[in-house]
């Protein structure tokens, strides 16, 4: 794998997790007036997307051994 696929990758990550953290901030202000819990929920949600380019890895993968 080239760098440039890591650096892709992590951008899509950094994307995702940026709107997505977004997302939750606005669900919990909107639906219970507080912040509690929202950075344990900010930090869950990146540990996830660590994973992703390897994730997207093994796919691709799978993909590519049912094709060929």
């Amino acid at each position: 794998m080239s760098v440039q696929y890591y650096v892709q990758a992590y951008f899509k990550w950094l994307f995702g997790v940026f709107f997505g953290a977004i997302i939750l901030i606005v669900v919990n202000w909107t639906l219970t007036d507080n912040m509690e819990g929202i950075v344990l929920a900010i930090i869950l949600f990146a540990l996830v997307g660590l994973l992703y380019p390897f994730l997207q890895l093994y796919m691709e993968k799978r993909k590519s051994q049912k094709d060929g």
